[in-house]
């Protein structure tokens, strides 16, 4: 295998980039997540829904959780008034908790009470009725604790004997991000134990607006766990509360049901409105958790009809690693192109930050790609959520980039033989012992100054006048000046051969000379006396200004001569032009 002189140094770029990617995954999550969420959260609320006039809810204004037993009677005879008034309301959603009446006995001597056994009379008749009136009730996975994780303990003392096994449930579990957006998890799979408390199955909890909108329709509701739902975060924006009051209609149990109303074919949520606030809220005007239940129903509804304003977030997890790994790959391919095409243009004192400016150009390159794809997206209703990973990417890519890059120029700038830039930063060159500056000005600096080509333009001249040099610095600079020059006008003198960066920039010269074309006579030497010729570059023809004063005149002829454009081939005397 041979010796790749870019390997090392790119797979130590690489392991870097992989470093600082994983540091970002890892240990940064906290600060980019929270901003994927805040613009996840604009995108998403740009625009409320419309509140669906097919909504409609239902106030238990006498509720008294000290009474549970009142309640459920004016719950059974609302459910009872719905049949006797042949109304068929899409579904009715009990937005309330149904503890067990057997919390504090024995559940194998426990009987339901007159009232709680009405209650399980009602929902039987409800699901008997034809057509079927479809009742839902609420459960709560994350119980009264919080914090995430499922509360088997608080689910096992819900009445389900006498509720929960006579309807369908779902959860609303809604998280109020601010005073005007919500997000809710689609799904949760709950753990079903035995006695003993083993775990012997799964159910899958769906969210009680999504559920209840996808029964209405006929449509099957797909497996929590494939459909990857547990990841999957539903965004609302709110509309004004006046919009979801007047959908209120209150009833007590004298009066459990309101007159005048007719709830067919609507989405009916049963709650207490002045008890039931939601889990989290802002300022003056909290929102209860059946208005946010009303404005999940009615985001579902219209993203369900017409599509309007409703932004379907991605499974983010699918898609991230490719888009981290394409937009980096993206970013590289950037680079080199920029980097390849800037090296031939005239960059002059800007050149030793070409590795830099290409890498900017890159990246930005890169992330106005990825961000292109988020509008595309974003006119399409989908939303990929994790942006600031893959920006990171990017400019890690980019960053890295840059340094591959000022390697690469600095590497070429202490080659000997590698081949020179061809590019044109400047037309000449002097090389000069700065101990004769004044000399070198007057003789030779200010023939070329006032020299013009052809067209009137005044030449392109690197003369450095700095005396002190200090580190390495000075010879990336001096050696990306003299490749980057189309002539070089070196001095020639006792002095000049006696100091290191003169020797530095004539070896640098015959380098180019080497590499240039024989005819280009990239090097023309200005000699003064009879000084003693570096024996690496005496191949180079000198002739001495004091055998010949008008040597300067005739290097600037051959100068403006080299600069003018080449004229076209024209076809030999008497050939065929057709």
């Amino acid at each position: 295998m041979t010796n790749q002189p870019w390997l090392r140094p790119t797979a130590v770029l690489f392991a870097t980039y992989v470093a600082l990617l994983g540091a970002a995954t890892f240990w940064l999550a906290p600060v980019w997540h929270e901003w994927d969420w805040s613009v996840f959260q604009y995108l998403s609320n740009r625009h409320a829904p419309a509140f669906a006039t097919s909504v409609a809810v239902v106030d238990l204004a006498d509720y008294d959780e000290r009474a549970p037993s009142r309640d459920r009677q004016t719950i059974a005879k609302f459910i009872d008034g719905l049949r006797a008034h042949h109304q068929h309301p899409k579904a009715v959603m009990l937005d309330l908790y149904f503890e067990s009446i057997c919390a504090s006995g024995d559940p194998a001597t426990c009987r339901p009470d007159a009232v709680t056994a009405a209650l399980t009379k009602s929902l039987d008749a409800a699901a008997g009725a034809d057509p079927r009136i479809a009742v839902y009730a609420t459960e709560n996975p994350i119980g009264t604790q919080g914090g995430g994780q499922i509360d088997a303990a608080f689910l096992n003392a819900l009445d389900r004997d006498n509720v929960y096994d006579h309807l369908s449930a779902g959860h609303t579990i809604l998280q109020l991000a601010a005073s005007d957006g919500v997000f809710y998890q689609r799904c949760y799979r709950i753990p079903q134990t035995d006695s003993a408390g083993n775990v012997v199955g799964t159910q899958d909890l769906w969210a009680l607006a999504y559920r209840a909108v996808m029964d209405a329709a006929g449509d099957r509701l797909p497996d929590c766990d494939k459909s990857q739902a547990t990841q999957t975060m539903e965004a609302v924006r709110l509309g004004p509360q006046p919009d979801f009051a007047q959908s209120v209609q209150r009833v007590t149990l004298p009066q459990p049901f309101p007159s005048g109303v007719d709830f067919t074919d609507k989405y009916v949520i049963v709650a207490t409105l002045e008890k039931d606030l939601g889990p989290l809220h802002k300022g003056a005007a909290p929102r209860s958790n059946p208005e946010l239940l009303a404005w999940a129903l009615s985001d579902l509804l219209e993203h369900k009809n017409s599509e309007a304003g409703y932004f379907l977030p991605l499974p983010a997890n699918e898609m991230l690693a490719a888009l981290v790994a394409v937009f980096a790959a993206l970013t590289l391919v950037a680079f080199i192109a920029v980097f390849q095409g800037l090296r031939r243009l005239q960059l002059r004192s800007l050149r030793p930050y070409l590795p830099w400016i290409a890498a900017g150009a890159a990246t930005a390159f890169a992330v106005a790609a990825f961000g292109a794809l988020e509008a595309w997206m974003l006119f399409a209703k989908q939303i990929q959520p994790q942006v600031s990973l893959v920006v990171l990417s990017a400019c890690f890519a980019g960053g890295l980039c840059g340094e591959r890059g000022r390697e690469i120029l600095l590497e070429q700038s202490r080659t000997i033989d590698a081949s020179p830039e061809e590019s044109n930063d400047y037309d000449v060159f002097i090389s000069y012992a700065h101990e004769e500056f004044t000399w070198v000005y007057e003789n030779v600096f200010v023939p070329l100054k006032d020299a013009r080509t052809a067209d009137g333009r005044k030449l392109e001249i690197f003369f450095d006048t700095s005396s002190i040099r200090v580190g390495s610095g000075w010879q990336d600079k001096i050696s990306l000046a003299i490749d980057g020059s189309r002539f070089i006008v070196p001095v020639y003198s006792e002095t000049y051969f006696k100091r290191p960066y003169c020797r530095f920039e004539i070896k640098r010269a015959h380098r180019k000379w080497i590499m240039a074309d024989e005819s280009s006579r990239c090097v023309l030497p200005v000699m003064r006396g009879k000084p003693v010729i570096l024996a690496t570059v005496d191949d180079i023809q000198a002739v001495s200004i004091d055998e010949q004063p008008g040597l300067v005149a005739e290097i600037i002829a051959k100068i403006l001569a080299g600069l003018e454009p080449k004229p076209l081939a024209t076809p030999a005397q008497g050939a065929s032009t057709t």
